[in-house]
C-alpha cells in the first residue's frame, strides 16, 4: 500500500512470473477498483524479488490511480428564524468526498441590519473527508418592536475540492412581537368656537408605520351647525412614534343652548395595530 489501500482501491497481487527466453519485457497487471468518491490521486507500489537468472536493476515501481469522479458541489439553503433565536444554515455536499472540503462564508445586511442579528465576517469552514454537511450559525436579536419580517444574506466563497451549486442563502427573521393597541382619547369639553383636540396614541412604539382612517360623527351635535365635520381621512403614525393629533373646530353661534352637545371621532381600517379604543368623544 501507499496512499491507495488494498481491496478498497486496488487488488493486491503476489505471484511468480516467468519471462520466456529471448523476451525483453513482461506485463504485471494490477486491477484498480472503481468507486464514486471524489478523492486525490492515490499511489501503490510494485516490488520485485527472488530473481532467477537475472539481477535487479530497479526492483520497485509506483502505480498511480487517477481519480475519475466529479468534484462535488456545495449548496446552502434558505432559513426562517424566530427573532431572538440562533439560525443554523445547512451547507451540504452533493456526494461524499474522500478529501476535506474547505470554503469561506460571511453575512450581508438586507432589510435586517446590525440591530437585528450578529454579522459574521469571512470565516473558514472545513467539511472533513467522509462527512456530508456543515452548519453555519447566525444569532438574531430579540426586541420588543412589532415589525415586518426582515432578511439578510449568507454568502459562500473560496471553495477547495468543491464547486458551488448555490452559494447564497436568505435568512428571514420572523417577528414575534404583537401589534400595539391604538386608542382615541376623549377631547373633553370646549367652549363654542374653540378647537377640540383628540389624541390618538399607541400602547407601545412600533417598528413599522401604523395607518388608520379617522372621521367625525354627530352625536347630539349637528355638524352643519355645531362643528366642522371631518370626512374619512387616512393618517399615519410613523415607525418609532407614539401619537397623532386630530383637531376639530366647533362653531360659535348666537343660540342660547343649555344642554352640552357632543360629537365623536371614530377610527377604522387599521394596519399594524389592534383596537384599544376606537371612538373618542367631544362636547
Amino acid at each position: 500500500d501507499g496512499t491507495a489501500v488494498n481491496v478498497s482501491d486496488f487488488t493486491a497481487v503476489n505471484s511468480t512470473l516467468t519471462m520466456a527466453p529471448g523476451a525483453l519485457s513482461i506485463a504485471l497487471n494490477v486491477a484498480s477498483n472503481e468507486d464514486t468518491v471524489f478523492e486525490a490521486n492515490e499511489i501503490f507500489q510494485v516490488s520485485l524479488s527472488a530473481f532467477t537468472n537475472s539481477s535487479s536493476g530497479d526492483d520497485l515501481a509506483t502505480g498511480t490511480i487517477n481519480n475519475d469522479d466529479a468534484v462535488p458541489t456545495l449548496t446552502i439553503y434558505d432559513l426562517a428564524i424566530i427573532e431572538g433565536a440562533t439560525g443554523s444554515f445547512a451547507v451540504s455536499l452533493s456526494a461524499a468526498s474522500g478529501v476535506d472540503t474547505v470554503f469561506s462564508w460571511e453575512t450581508y445586511y438586507g432589510t435586517a441590519g446590525a440591530s437585528d442579528f450578529s454579522g459574521v465576517s469571512a470565516t473558514t469552514v472545513t467539511i472533513s473527508a467522509g462527512a456530508g454537511s456543515a452548519l453555519l450559525d447566525v444569532v438574531t436579536t430579540e426586541d420588543a418592536l412589532n415589525e415586518a419580517n426582515e432578511t439578510f444574506l449568507v454568502s459562500l466563497s473560496a471553495a477547495t475540492n468543491a464547486t458551488f451549486a448555490d452559494d447564497l442563502a436568505a435568512g428571514t427573521i420572523t417577528d414575534d412581537d404583537g401589534a400595539p393597541l391604538i386608542y382615541v382619547t376623549d377631547a373633553g369639553a370646549v367652549t363654542e368656537g374653540q378647537t377640540s383636540l383628540f389624541i390618538i396614541s399607541l400602547s407601545a412604539t412600533s417598528g413599522q408605520d401604523v395607518t388608520f382612517t379617522y372621521q367625525t360623527y354627530d352625536d347630539t351635535s349637528v355638524s352643519s351647525q355645531d362643528y366642522t365635520a371631518i370626512g374619512a381621512t387616512v393618517a399615519t403614525i410613523p415607525a418609532g412614534a407614539l401619537t397623532f393629533l386630530v383637531s376639530a373646530v366647533t362653531t360659535d353661534d348666537l343660540v342660547d343652548e343649555t344642554a352640552t352637545e357632543y360629537f365623536d371621532l371614530s377610527l377604522s381600517a387599521l394596519t399594524s395595530a389592534n383596537v384599544g379604543d376606537d371612538i373618542g368623544g367631544a362636547g
